[in-house]
């Protein structure tokens, strides 16, 4: 069991031989996405663990691992799901002395765990960062406490050029796949306004490098994985848990969030395209967040005319789409999955590192070009009957129930001129 699970751990695709000498003409990123196991959800739920040896499961114990196994990637970027907040000064110093800082987002309405993205100090300067709270009062699809974070960063050695870095944890109940899609609707949109750089002349908009990571509880090919890697899914009406909402004109998030069927904020595409940029578009984002301390979703400054076809079609389209081309850094097959990440009834991917913006090809559109964020390599994961010998998690070598995830990016120098750093929370 355990030569086996170090032997995937070790089983990385190795970077290409052009990496070094790239490296002298831009920036290598090494990303590590990893849901870590709230010590306190353990405790919540020791029905899931029965099989596993308690001696494993202590903090201590686990603590140990996950510091270790954090440093041996020595990833550039680590994002972390189930961040215990009582465990985040371990994390500051333990990591700290590895050379990282980091951004915690906690879950709201008083529970126990979030989402942490730690960064090199020596190799990023922060430039925004922002929460994404999917609790919205008052509206039932969006009545969970799940989060995000979007972070935008410059690399020292190239600062004038950017790369923006988000982490979520998408709702667990495998039945709600509305909730998850209209939660993926706002972190999209919160994506596209941190990532923007410009409208071109023929009217397309123009993206910062993104990666996107973290545990979105949801299986290849599932409807927010379309979204996520095809740029839209049709006849959304239809994932409605409650029959009585389906309907083809019915938006998943309600219009006054301001949130359109192609995942942007209204007021702030609006303004881009009238080129309005020396206003900030945070006073255009009607979401409610404790952070900000604002809850602009109950102004009345935005309202929807149906006078206007313009706007009316953004709205309750029975679609979603978005503009951000995002590809996924792992092969995932509709049988197979393509490796494995954690166990719920089976082995199964629920965790991905996402990137973009990529160029999708007509004839081979499960295939993309990159764009300017080149991958380079990914960490194999186990297939199922691999992940089945590792035993039940966590373990002896395994201190979290999921796998993590790695992969390295190459991003070319560029001249941009990014703004001053802002961060939100």
């Amino acid at each position: 069991m355990i030569t086996s699970y170090r032997d995937v751990v070790a089983n990385a695709r190795k970077p290409k031989g052009w990496l070094d000498e790239r490296a002298k003409n831009g920036t290598v990123i090494k990303v590590v996405s990893y849901n870590i196991l709230a010590q306190s959800l353990l405790h919540a739920h020791p029905e899931l663990y029965s099989e596993c040896n308690k001696d494993y499961l202590t903090w201590s114990y686990r603590s140990f691992l996950l510091i270790n196994e954090l440093n041996r990637f020595n990833a550039d970027i680590l994002c972390l799901q189930e961040v215990e907040a009582d465990q985040l000064e371990f994390f500051n110093t333990q990591l700290g002395e590895f050379g990282y800082k980091g951004v915690f987002k906690k879950r709201t309405n008083e529970k126990d765990d979030g989402c942490a993205i730690f960064y090199k100090m020596d190799k990023f300067n922060l430039r925004e960062c922002i929460s994404v709270e999917y609790y919205q009062p008052n509206i039932n699809l969006l009545n969970r406490d799940n989060i995000g974070i979007v972070m935008r960063l410059s690399p020292k050695i190239n600062n004038n050029q950017c790369i923006v870095v988000a982490t979520t944890h998408l709702l667990f109940n495998p039945k709600r796949h509305d909730i998850k899609l209209a939660q993926m609707q706002m972190l999209l949109a919160e994506i596209d306004r941190v990532a923007f750089k410009s409208i071109s002349d023929s009217n397309e908009p123009s993206y910062y490098p993104i990666i996107l990571t973290g545990d979105f509880n949801l299986k290849p090919y599932s409807l927010v994985y379309n979204l996520v890697v095809n740029g839209t899914v049709d006849n959304i009406s239809q994932c409605y848990q409650n029959y009585q909402f389906r309907s083809p004109n019915r938006p998943l998030i309600p219009v006054r969030l301001g949130i359109t069927d192609g995942c942007q904020h209204y007021h702030v595409m609006k303004n881009r395209h009238l080129n309005r940029t020396e206003i900030s578009d945070f006073q255009y984002v009607k979401l409610f967040n404790t952070d900000r301390r604002s809850l602009n979703a109950t102004d009345d400054n935005f309202k929807l005319s149906q006078n206007s076809p313009l706007e009316y079609d953004r709205f309750g389209s029975g679609s979603l789409y978005h503009n951000l081309k995002l590809s996924s850094a792992y092969p995932h097959s509709d049988i197979s999955g393509g490796g494995a990440t954690t166990y719920q009834d089976e082995w199964c991917t629920v965790d991905y590192i996402f990137y973009g913006p990529s160029q999708k090809v007509d004839d081979d559109p499960a295939n993309p070009v990159d764009g300017d964020l080149k991958l380079v390599s990914y960490l194999k994961l186990p297939d199922c009957d691999q992940a089945t010998c590792l035993g039940r998690l966590p373990n002896e070598v395994c201190p979290s129930d999921h796998l993590p995830l790695s992969a390295t990016f190459h991003l070319p120098l560029q001249v941009e001129t990014p703004s001053e750093m802002t961060c939100k929370f």
